[in-house]
């Protein structure tokens, strides 16, 4: 195995345990290889991973249970006896349980140990070494998908209350190798085995056209191919070295035994194709012209021209009035007349009908009428007539006319 860097990836982590956590175990630390590969953009094919757990502490504020106190040690108190008072102080006063556990993989959660957690007297607060639980080292070193998890246990006092703080905090290092078996594997197989190399063996590659290796005949594999497509592209003039060219050498070759006048026809036909191109969008915008033309001779024609309604609107003829109709005249105005009625009531500033483009009224303007009220209706530049007031069930009379804008 040919090893190729080797690094350190180092990081921190904090739990806080909250009151309504209640008491499960809470997963306080994953050692995921797979994921944290991913994260350095690395794959598990061409890597290791270690990693170490260190500075694992426990930070407490336990305002919830009495303080604890501390022991009593006389002067002719043994070590042992010491001992034992201060294990009595842990053990058997106030207290809170903080429990570590661990699992691998899938594996069931296993006990690793126990804390007491206390409200200590004087101090307002307590740290408490986990790591030292776990290993007599400065780190402890975890396989692959190790989870580590910490539990708080009622043992009389309760669970961890709304004035209470317990966090877990933690550092841990991962000692990443990355290796390249293949690499070595192929190796032996050139020394060992000559002309035994294949395709599967070296790889795919891919070719980079914009690397030329300059004024010289040596490089490695990479770099002459890279060369060669880049020269590849140079003579076909293409963006990419596999792009298939519009002519061939050996069409040029049979361009060179034309006259000068063969030559000159030709170069005159790809003038005239891009004098087509460039000539397409003015052809368009003289068939739009041609159209606005023969509509704009319409509306000049000596007929009225009838008003496209709406859905509700409709002839109202009972009066003898005019075909509901709109009329362009060469000074510049348009003429509206005729009666209108809806089949329902309308709203107000209800569409009535659209006058075309060419036959539209510079600014708003209103057409009024008096029967039953006053009848009013709003023409706008946009074109649409519009109900503003009036008798629209017994009928309205249009009869007016106004200049319109230039178009």
């Amino acid at each position: 195995m040919a090893v190729i860097q080797v690094f350190n990836n180092v990081k921190n982590f904090q739990q806080e345990i909250k009151p309504n956590d209640g008491s499960g175990i809470i997963k306080i630390f994953e050692s995921n290889p797979t994921r944290s590969l991913q994260n350095l953009g690395l794959t598990a094919k061409h890597t290791s991973i270690n990693t170490f757990l260190k500075n694992l502490v426990c930070y407490s504020e336990i305002n919830s249970i009495p303080e604890s106190g501390f022991p009593r040690f006389e002067l002719t108190d043994s070590e042992t006896e010491k001992l034992t008072k201060a294990l009595k102080v842990a053990w058997d006063t106030p207290r809170i349980e903080l429990q570590l556990w661990d699992k691998q993989a899938n594996g069931a959660w296993q006990p690793i140990a126990r804390v007491s957690i206390q409200n200590p007297d004087q101090y307002p607060y307590k740290t408490y070494n986990l790591l030292d639980l776990l290993t007599d080292s400065l780190s402890y070193e975890m396989g692959n998908d190790y989870t580590l998890g910490v539990q708080v246990v009622d043992v009389g006092w309760g669970l961890i209350k709304a004035n209470d703080k317990l966090v877990i905090r933690g550092s841990y290092t991962q000692e990443i190798i990355v290796v390249d078996p293949e690499a070595e594997i192929l190796k032996q197989i050139i020394v060992n085995k000559p002309n035994n190399v294949n395709d599967e063996h070296i790889g795919t590659r891919a070719i980079n056209d914009s690397f030329f290796i300059g004024n010289t005949n040596t490089g490695n594999l990479s770099q002459i191919i890279n060369s060669l497509a880049h020269q590849i592209k140079l003579i076909t003039g293409e963006s990419e070295w596999w792009k298939i060219p519009l002519t061939s050498l050996k069409k040029l070759e049979s361009f060179e035994n034309l006259t000068t006048q063969e030559i000159e026809s030709i170069i005159n036909i790809g003038s005239l194709e891009q004098q087509v191109d460039s000539n397409t969008a003015s052809i368009h915008d003289l068939e739009e012209e041609a159209i606005l033309t023969t509509t704009a001779y319409q509306q000049l024609s000596d007929a009225w021209q009838p008003l496209a309604f709406t859905t509700k609107w409709k002839n109202w003829t009972v009066l003898n009035t005019f075909t509901p109709a709109y009329k362009l005249y060469k000074d510049g105005s348009l003429e509206i007349r005729g009666g209108i009625q809806s089949t329902s009531t309308p709203g107000y500033n209800e569409t009535i009908a659209l006058l075309p483009i060419g036959c539209r009224p510079e600014k708003v303007h209103y057409i009024q009428s008096y029967g039953v009220g006053v009848n009013q209706i709003e023409v706008n530049p946009d074109g649409w007539l519009r109900y503003q007031s009036g008798d629209s069930a017994g009928g309205i009379l249009l009869q007016n006319r106004f200049a319109i804008k230039v178009v």
